[in-house]
Formats: structure tokens, C-alpha cells, sequence
């Protein structure tokens, strides 16, 4: 059985397992540090953390922001061990169900076969990919921008639509002041 459990405070024990998965699962140019994430589930209204427990066992967690006129799912994993059991699938089918705006998420370009199967894996979710060009901007200073696609659930992104989904995310989540 599969249950999901909002972690809203930093004494949360799933915390350690939850932290150390999202070191594991995303490389430091796609992340922002740990600390900083923790600082997020204490602080911040917009954000949520939330692990996933299959079989009383902790075995992935989904971040989200709560933005004004879209939902931004920023992180995603299931523990290595894990994968392969539609346990992603059916999380995301939740996750989506009850959706009343636009969910947006950001893919890795689909150059090697495991991005490409990220990629299937949301399309089969029917999350639309954009191929209008991306640069997800550094989590942390000195680090690159990285190229990245769109995909979006519950909605169409059209480029005026695409324009005002990436400011939002350049603003709201990568802190880039827009004049």
C-alpha cells in the first residue's frame, strides 16, 4: 500500500532517509542544498514536501510549489531499489488527480536512453512535452544554467503561456530578479 505524508516540520525522522535520497537521486547542478530544502518545508506557505511510504517503509518523496496560476513539481524520486515497481506512476496519478491549474515539471532533453524513459514515464501520465528551448538557471552561484525541456499536465503551453511559466520560475524558485 502506498501512502503519501506531508513532512511540514524539520524534527520529521523520514527527514534523514527523505535528505539523503535527494543528494543521491539529483546531481548538485540540478538541486539546491540540502539545507536550503529543509529551510523550505519550515518557511515556506508555497512549498511542499511530501514522502512516499509503500509497505510502512519509506521509499521516495515529490516536492511542489503552489504558484499563482500553475503547480511546479520541483523534485521527484523513488530509491533505486524500488523502481520498476509502478510505485512512481501511481504516486503521480494521485498527485495529478485532483489538480485545479496547470502542472509544471522540468525534464532532462531526451540524449540519453534514461531521459528519454523519464521523459515516456510522463508522457504515459499525459503530461505534455515542450519543445520550446529551456534553461533551468543554478540553484547556487558558479554553477551552469542547464538545458532542460517543459512538460505540463492540465494545460497547454503556448508561448505566451511559456513565457509567463518561465519568468514565474526564474522569480519564484531560482530567485533571478526581473526588471
Amino acid at each position: 500500500m502506498i501512502t503519501l505524508q506531508p513532512i511540514t516540520n524539520t524534527d520529521d525522522i523520514l527527514l534523514t532517509p527523505l535528505k539523503a535520497l535527494y543528494e543521491s537521486a539529483f546531481p548538485v547542478c540540478e538541486r539546491r542544498q540540502t539545507e536550503k530544502l529543509v529551510q523550505l518545508i519550515a518557511n515556506e506557505p508555497r512549498f511542499s514536501c511530501v514522502a512516499i511510504i509503500y509497505n510502512d517503509n519509506f521509499v521516495g518523496f515529490f516536492t511542489r510549489w503552489d504558484l499563482d496560476t500553475f503547480y511546479y513539481g520541483e523534485h521527484f524520486a523513488i530509491s533505486a531499489t524500488m523502481r520498476g515497481q509502478k510505485i512512481g506512476s501511481q504516486v503521480l496519478q494521485n498527485i495529478v488527480e485532483n489538480l485545479i491549474k496547470p502542472f509544471i515539471i522540468e525534464v532532462e532533453l531526451p540524449i540519453t536512453n534514461l531521459a528519454a524513459r523519464r521523459i515516456a514515464f510522463y508522457e504515459r501520465a499525459n503530461f505534455t512535452l515542450c519543445q520550446t528551448p529551456y534553461l533551468q538557471p543554478p540553484y547556487e552561484k558558479g554553477l551552469e544554467s542547464i538545458p532542460l525541456h517543459l512538460m505540463e499536465y492540465g494545460g497547454h503551453l503556448t508561448q505566451t503561456h511559456f513565457s509567463d511559466v518561465v519568468r514565474t520560475l526564474h522569480t519564484e524558485i531560482y530567485g533571478i530578479k526581473i526588471a
